[in-house]
């Protein structure tokens, strides 16, 4: 299923709450399944997979380059390496 509507309306804190309660059965809300947000605009794609952690895809480095420089300090230490050959 998918629709598509605009960033003021998308309430991202309840759908971000509900997939992070996933693997927690005693909390609400709660999220069975895949979100993927995507931007058409940017080409962007956003996957919170659980309350431990998100991918995002782009289309190139560089329209991932400003989440790599504002964010770089969430990169999982085994990723590093090859996040940081890929923005070299």
């Amino acid at each position: 299923m998918y629709f598509s509507t605009t960033t003021s309306r998308f309430p991202y804190s309840t759908i971000l709450a509900a997939i992070a309660n996933q693997d927690f059965p005693a909390r609400t809300p709660a999220l069975h399944g895949h979100v993927f947000v995507l931007n058409q605009r940017s080409g962007l794609t956003f996957h919170m997979y659980d309350d431990r952690g998100a991918d995002v895809i782009g289309p190139d480095i560089s329209s991932l380059r400003f989440l790599y420089e504002g964010f770089a300090e969430f990169i999982l230490d085994y990723d590093r390496p090859a996040v940081d050959a890929r923005f070299a």
